[in-house]
């Protein structure tokens, strides 16, 4: 009995072999892998390039001097605002501590003002770099911080990146780490701060309010006198 003639595919064509080769998972993700290096190539260098910091005003020891007396005066008088220099608002930002989280150890805040607009500086390090600082450029605008500039290290980044929202919101939430720290309570609203010149004013409850402690009673002592000690002996 004769056998059925086996039907053979027709050959692929050279076009249809490179094609299959090329759509193989294996080499979509070498491919995926060359296109990312050669985009990203310049970001990633910028972005693990560390910057030069230019030279702060202060903070010298006599600012901290000067910050403590006007923070006590602020806080005997209940006032509602205050006015520092650079020098003495960096001596402030000193004293602004996070836990090192979410990858992230900071080290200091540092600030430099323009006339109405500044630059903050948050200076750490993590994510595999020693150094690691953001550059916030900062104005006032009704009212209410806005960020118009958004660097880190040596990369900066569009207004209307997708990445830009999302480092911010991650510097936000590192920020409410520490929900009485300055920085949360400027975020909330509690508090305001204002550029002008070389000052920089901070308004409403920008640090947290100590409690006065009221003043404690001491026991009354009678003194008895000589005399009525000899009488009380008499009777």
């Amino acid at each position: 009995m004769s056998q059925p003639a086996v039907k053979r595919e027709p050959p692929r064509s050279f076009l249809a072999r490179i094609l299959y080769f090329c759509l193989h998972p294996v080499m979509l993700i070498i491919i995926a892998a060359v296109i990312s290096a050669v985009f990203l190539a310049v970001p990633f260098g910028l972005l693990i390039t560390p910057i030069t910091l230019p030279d702060f005003a202060g903070p010298e020891q006599e600012a901290f001097w000067t910050l403590q007396k006007k923070l006590l005066d602020i806080e005997n008088a209940q006032a509602a605002s205050v006015t520092l220099t650079q020098s003495e608002f960096n001596a402030f930002l000193t004293g602004y501590q996070l836990p090192p989280e979410d990858g992230f150890c900071l080290q200091r805040l540092r600030c430099s003002t323009d006339n109405a607009s500044a630059t903050l500086y948050v200076i750490g390090s993590g994510f595999f770099m020693r150094s690691l600082v953001f550059q916030l450029g900062i104005s006032v605008v009704d009212a209410q911080l806005r960020v118009e500039r958004l660097q880190i290290n040596s990369l900066s980044l569009s207004d209307t990146d997708w990445a830009t929202r999302y480092v911010l919101q991650y510097l936000k939430n590192l920020a409410m780490k520490n929900a009485e720290g300055f920085v949360a309570r400027i975020i909330e609203g509690k508090g305001k701060v204002e550029f002008a010149d070389d000052l920089i004013v901070l308004k409403g409850e920008f640090m947290p309010v100590r409690p006065k402690q009221e003043a404690e009673e001491l026991p009354t002592v009678e003194i008895e006198t000589e005399q009525e000690t000899a009488d009380e002996a008499g009777n």
